[in-house]
C-alpha cells in the first residue's frame, strides 16, 4: 500500500478509504455475517441488466469489508454548476433510464429473493419487510447525485454505492431519492469545481 486516503462519512457504522487511487474499501463496524456475500451475489446478478458501468465487488470472508475498483469518471462537483444545469434534462433522463433498467429485473427469479427485502447495511433484526408481490422491484435506495460518475459531456458512465440496494414495492422510491438529492444540488451555493 503506497497511499491511503480516507473518505469522509457521516455515519459511525462504517468508513471508506481509497487505496493507491485504485480501489475503494468500505469497512463496517459491525459483523455483516452473510450479508456481504449476498451483496456480491446481487451486484453480479444485476450487472448484465444495467448498461451503465457498475464496479466489480470483492468481498473479504474474514473481515467486515468489501473492495471495489475505482472506475473512470468525474463526480458532479468537478464540473462548473452552470454547465451541469444546462444539461439538467439530459441528466434526469439518464437517471430515470437507470432506474427503469433496475426495475426491469424480475426479482422473483432471484434465488431466495426475500433476503434482499432489507438493505445490506441494516442491522435491525425486527425490521418489517414487505412481502414479494408482482409489484416488487429492486431499488438502489441511495441515488445521491454523488454516486453517479460522468464523462466530460455529462453522460453517466458509472454508478456506485449499491450497498443500500433492496427490494421494495414502492416503484417511485428511487426517483424520489434522486430528485431529493438533485434539488439539494441545485440549491447549493457551490458554483465552480473544487
Amino acid at each position: 500500500t503506497k497511499n491511503i486516503q480516507f473518505v469522509r462519512q457521516n455515519t459511525p457504522s462504517r468508513c471508506v478509504c481509497v487505496i493507491n487511487d485504485k480501489y475503494f474499501i468500505k469497512i463496517f463496524k459491525h459483523d455483516m455475517g452473510n450479508r456481504l456475500a449476498d451483496f456480491k451475489f446481487l451486484i453480479d446478478y444485476i450487472t448484465p441488466f444495467i448498461k451503465t458501468t457498475i464496479p466489480p465487488v470483492y468481498v473479504s470472508k474474514n473481515n467486515h469489508m468489501y473492495v471495489t475498483k475505482k472506475i473512470p469518471g468525474f463526480g458532479i462537483y468537478e464540473f462548473d454548476k452552470e454547465f451541469v444545469l444546462k444539461h439538467e434534462p439530459k441528466i434526469l433522463n439518464q437517471a430515470n433510464k437507470i432506474i427503469r433498467e433496475l426495475q426491469s429485473i424480475d426479482v422473483r427469479k432471484i434465488p431466495n429473493a426475500e433476503r434482499f427485502c432489507v438493505a445490506l447495511e441494516s442491522t435491525t433484526k425486527d425490521i418489517e419487510t414487505e412481502p414479494l408481490t408482482n409489484d416488487s422491484v429492486l431499488a438502489h435506495f441511495d441515488l445521491n447525485i454523488r454516486n453517479f460518475l460522468f464523462d466530460s459531456d455529462l453522460n453517466i458512465c458509472g454508478l456506485i454505492d449499491f450497498d443500500s440496494m433492496a427490494i421494495t414495492n414502492d416503484k417511485n422510491k428511487d426517483k424520489e431519492i434522486f430528485m431529493k438529492y438533485w434539488e439539494r444540488y441545485k440549491k447549493s451555493k457551490r458554483k465552480h469545481p473544487h
